[in-house]
């Protein structure tokens, strides 16, 4: 916790107030074109926070999206939820939610700078986008450094303006996927950027099938959790970056989904990104867990059909 209080103090030295943290820095994506990003948002005493990250800004591309995250002792982890604003005008392009790993922090000389990988998911939950992120404090950034990363992006612009975060898809491989149209779905806010022990998630769920797909969100560590629904234990998965799938079929009322850390690995706690999605509707959120701790989600069925 002193660490943390150290770097939140850090940070707020380029702000107004002294919770209120602003960085700017650089999206990469794995096409090799990048994008400025800044993050914006206001942290409370524990590291969480909420706020917006706003990509290209000064471009063709400019989007703003709502996020929560966590500042951690040494890193830094944010979620988009829901797009507020953007100047995409090509209905083909598809909103790209940005899911960050654990963003590392790295003090060198009076900088100290967040990095780390992204995936970025579309509404019907399938990756659109992977790369790196880097995030500095903004007055930190000196005018070397500001135009490096306007040359770095110039350069990109090059070659690709197609592209961008919000990417456009094939329609043959979306429909193939999933079969709905994406602006169907709904997507349903966590009430929390982090799940942590004995925290209770609830949902309204609004069909009987149900998919989860679960993903180490740091380092592969040999991490294992077990997923209970109802009490009983349906799977026991090592984590992965890739992830696994599993399927389920409700009935009845209310469904309890139970995430049990089994094994922390070598690098605990044991931290993952969960995603349950449907034909109706979309939840991401992350986990942290310590070994033989566990967290909950609970679908409240609608029946009405």
């Amino acid at each position: 916790m002193k660490k943390l209080c150290l770097i939140i103090a850090l940070l707020s030295n380029i702000s107004t107030s002294a919770q209120e943290i602003e960085l700017v820095g650089l999206l990469k994506q794995e096409s090799g074109q990048s994008f400025l990003i800044s993050l914006n948002f206001v942290v409370d005493s524990l590291g969480a926070f909420s706020g917006t990250t706003t990509v290209d800004p000064f471009g063709p591309y400019k989007t703003i999206t709502s996020v929560k995250g966590l500042l951690q002792e040494d890193a830094l982890i944010f979620t988009e939820i829901g797009n507020l604003e953007t100047s995409i005008e090509d209905t083909s392009q598809r909103y790209c939610f940005i899911q960050s790993n654990a963003l590392v922090a790295t003090k060198k000389g009076d900088m100290t700078y967040f990095k780390g990988t992204y995936t970025g998911y579309d509404l019907n939950g399938i990756v659109c986008s992977e790369g790196e992120i880097q995030l500095s404090p903004k007055s930190s950034l000196k005018s070397k450094t500001a135009k490096k990363l306007i040359r770095t992006i110039a350069k990109t612009e090059q070659m690709s303006k197609s592209s961008a975060i919000k990417e456009s898809y094939d329609t043959e491989k979306r429909e193939k996927s999933r079969q709905v149209a994406a602006n169907r779905r709904k997507i349903l806010k966590s009430s929390e950027p982090i799940l942590l022990h004995e925290n209770n998630e609830n949902l309204d769920w609004y069909s009987h099938s149900l998919k989860v797909h679960l993903k180490d969100s740091y380092d592969e560590d040999g991490d294992i959790v077990a997923v209970l629904k109802n009490g009983e234990l349906t799977s026991e998965i090592e984590l992965s970056k890739k992830g696994e799938s599993l399927g389920f079929h409700l009935d009845g009322d209310k469904i309890v989904l139970r995430i049990l850390a089994l094994h922390e690995g070598y690098s605990p706690p044991t931290t993952l990104d969960i995603m349950l999605y449907d034909e109706y509707c979309i939840y991401r959120s992350s986990i942290r867990l310590e070994q033989n701790q566990w967290t909950e989600i609970t679908l409240n069925l609608d029946n009405k059909d």
